[in-house]
């Protein structure tokens, strides 16, 4: 039992920490991808990295959308904005809901009798609608990995087909997870245990 309270706590605060690296260090780099008169720091490609490794962690949480598009300089507390602590604590929320439901696979695993997780009608078909939604701004995304150069020809950048395939897995694994739990929902409903 304390199993099943510890890895929904450590998912959030991992993630959650990562992320707030992640987006305080990527925000004061963020200048490097402009025109600049600023001299580059040193380690230049590092601080680059993290800017890009801010878009693909974007995508790790896209479930956070569109709070995962935050980064607005206007309105700041402690050197986040508001908008970027909204998405860290929507962060928190998706990798402890994660945690949770992971530490309740595990005890279904190890009890003998695999108990389903009981959802309502609602929530489930709230899951599926927001993996369409993620698995549809997925395929909308794809397009800016291949932009347009001046010349007509096409670049590949690869950072943009990470973010639009990390989209599409959560959109797939929702969708799944909501189709799933509407069946179990209807089959309760109607009377007949769940399998």
């Amino acid at each position: 039992m304390a199993h099943h309270r510890r890895l929904p706590i450590a998912l959030c605060i991992l993630q959650t920490t990562v992320t707030l690296i992640l987006t305080f260090w990527a925000d004061r780099m963020d200048w490097l991808l402009g025109d600049s008169n600023r001299i580059p720091p040193r380690f230049v490609q590092v601080h680059l990295a993290a800017v890009e490794l801010r878009q693909v962690w974007r995508g790790v949480n896209a479930p956070t959308f569109p709070f995962n598009l935050a980064g607005q300089k206007h309105f700041q507390l402690l050197g986040l904005s508001i908008a970027e602590i909204l998405y860290l604590i929507a962060v928190a929320v998706l990798w402890y809901l994660c945690g949770i439901l992971a530490a309740k696979q595990k005890e279904s695993e190890l009890s003998a009798q695999p108990a389903p997780y009981q959802t309502s009608r609602i929530v489930a078909l709230a899951i599926l609608f927001w993996g369409v939604i993620l698995f549809v701004l997925s395929i909308l995304q794809v397009p800016q990995a291949f932009p347009s150069t001046f010349a007509f020809g096409r670049i590949f950048r690869p950072i943009p087909l990470i973010v639009a395939t990390l989209y599409a897995i959560w959109g797939i694994v929702l969708i799944r997870f909501g189709v799933k739990q509407v069946g179990v929902s209807l089959r309760t409903h109607q009377g007949v245990a769940p399998s």
